[in-house]
């Protein structure tokens, strides 16, 4: 694309601003940390291609997963991903994650998560319902095994469905699993960047020689180097770990696809 002034950008996310203060009605979204997005060429293009300002919110709008367009701020929801591994793009739903906000604390928000885990599991079908191809098959698989009982078995397939996806995207997306904080993320890359949250937490490496205890979340590395020790399958972290891959096979799904068929 070619370069755009700082001047242009900024007279663009006014526009687009004012555009959104007026069409604010009905759903609440709270378009404010768009403005904050840099005022990168990349929003500049998406306000500048619009025809009308009802084009400009559902574009706005589309860039937000739906189950946080409610949200004031990503800010926090973004922390719990990050720092506990808790998926929070696409599942689940937002008044799950409206208690998860209000928990006290980590251990709350886990208790959260395993009391209303029947409808986060009907989340997860809902989204997968909407997609096709194998690891959107396997994933859905560990959701029917999870709600069936087999909470280990759940995690075991949830793991290695993350596991792809996360093999794909090292290369190609690395900086956006270390990546810019929340400011400086272009608003066409918000979804991408809030699904990745949770991954680096779940590949931190842990073996029963290291003398420390099990991660206290979901762990790839422990889900399938570790399988028999204390501490490393739970129902809590099974149930983190479907989450996990439901959120990350919705945005990732086919690029995973697409590097099959090339190899």
């Amino acid at each position: 694309m070619a370069a755009t002034s700082k001047g242009f950008v900024d007279d663009i996310a006014a526009a687009a601003d004012s555009c959104v203060y007026r069409l604010q009605s009905g759903l609440r979204l709270d378009l404010s940390p768009v403005a904050r997005f840099g005022r990168s060429v990349e929003e500049a293009s998406i306000v500048a291609s619009t025809r009308s300002p009802n084009d400009l919110w559902k574009r706005l709008e589309d860039c937000y997963p739906p189950n946080l367009r409610s949200l004031p701020s990503l800010d926090a929801v973004a922390e719990i991903a990050r720092v506990e591994g808790i998926a929070v793009c696409g599942v689940p739903r937002a008044e799950i994650v409206q208690k998860l906000l209000a928990a006290p604390d980590a251990s709350a928000r886990r208790q959260v998560l395993v009391e209303r885990s029947d409808e986060i599991m009907d989340d997860c079908r809902v989204v997968l319902d909407d997609l096709g191809g194998e690891l959107v098959g396997l994933c859905s698989e560990a959701v029917e095994a999870f709600s069936d009982g087999y909470t280990s078995a759940a995690q075991a397939l949830a793991a290695g469905v993350i596991e792809s996806v996360a093999l794909r995207l090292r290369t190609q997306s690395a900086k956006e699993f270390t990546g810019a904080c929340l400011d400086r993320v272009p608003i066409g890359r918000l979804r991408c960047w809030l699904a990745l949250q949770p991954v680096a937490r779940a590949l931190v490496r842990w073996s029963p020689e290291s003398g420390r205890p099990p991660p206290r979340g979901f762990s790839r590395h422990a889900t399938v180097h570790a399988a028999g020790q204390p501490g490393v399958f739970s129902t809590c972290r099974s149930l983190t770990a479907v989450m996990l891959a439901t959120s990350v096979a919705e945005q990732f799904h086919g690029v995973v696809a697409e590097a099959v068929c090339q190899s």
